[in-house]
């Protein structure tokens, strides 16, 4: 007989998972179908006692809130790579639940919809709980300030990944602040005004050994002064030992 879809993923639930919940070291959810099919049977919680890595590759929005608060019990999660496929404009409380998980070393959030009519998160106050992030992928649009936010959250954070950086969105005063920890940095799609990139960059702690990747740079032919480069490098990442930059201007005939 042939199996559809759904009886495979029941037959594997049934007698794959639960007599092994409490072994499952990685688990990895890789389509939205497989994603509801899980969660209507399954509370990711205290009971998955050796769960490592978990992926999921599509997540509704209304399973996000009451999936990531019971993922807070999960004793030994340290990655977790998430994919939201609704519009969802609360982003704040997806990295405030997020950074709540109190073993996690890499976080990969991936908003497959991005709204610029979002909520934001603020920065962390000196009582906010601190995250234990080491490696922070955002797969997604995220704004300057937005950036600077969540860094608040993360003190422990080594390597930062943004698929598409963009200038501040509050024109008010921001106080842009990383983690003395930061060494790795990647920008796929920087659409940072050059002065405000250079802003950023200033805040990287120069005693630290660093790599910074820059996939593709605003069309912004500042981007290409070589001198503004040199002091930027020279004067802010001297430690700097691996440099990638890949810039893509359009000139109009």
């Amino acid at each position: 007989m042939l199996l559809t879809p759904k009886p495979i993923s029941q037959h594997r639930c049934e007698f794959s998972v639960i007599p092994n919940i409490n072994r499952i070291v990685s688990l990895r959810l890789s389509n939205v179908f497989t994603v509801n099919c899980f969660l209507s049977k399954f509370t990711i919680d205290a009971s998955f006692t050796c769960l490592e890595s978990l992926i999921l590759d599509g997540v509704h929005a209304t399973q996000l809130i009451p999936f990531l608060t019971c993922l807070a019990s999960v004793p030994r999660l340290f990655r977790l790579t998430i994919t939201i496929i609704d519009i969802f404009k609360q982003h704040n409380d997806v990295y405030r639940l997020i950074f709540r998980l109190p073993v996690l070393r890499y976080a990969k959030i991936e908003f497959k919809h991005d709204v610029q009519s979002r909520t934001l998160l603020t920065v962390a106050g000196k009582h906010e709980l601190s995250s234990p992030i080491e490696h922070l992928v955002i797969a997604g649009m995220c704004y300057l300030d937005e950036l600077n936010a969540l860094v608040s959250y993360t003190p422990r954070l080594c390597r930062l990944s943004c698929r598409s950086l963009y200038g501040l969105k509050d024109t008010g005063t921001v106080l842009l602040k990383l983690p003395t920890t930061l060494t790795h940095i990647s920008i796929e799609n920087c659409v940072l005004p050059f002065d405000e990139f250079e802003l950023f960059i200033s805040k990287v702690d120069s005693q630290k050994r660093q790599v910074l990747r820059i996939y593709r740079a605003a069309q912004d032919v500042i981007y290409l002064n070589a001198q503004r480069w040199q002091r930027i490098l020279s004067n802010y990442m001297p430690n700097l030992y691996k440099f990638d930059f890949f810039h893509r201007n359009v000139i109009d005939e």
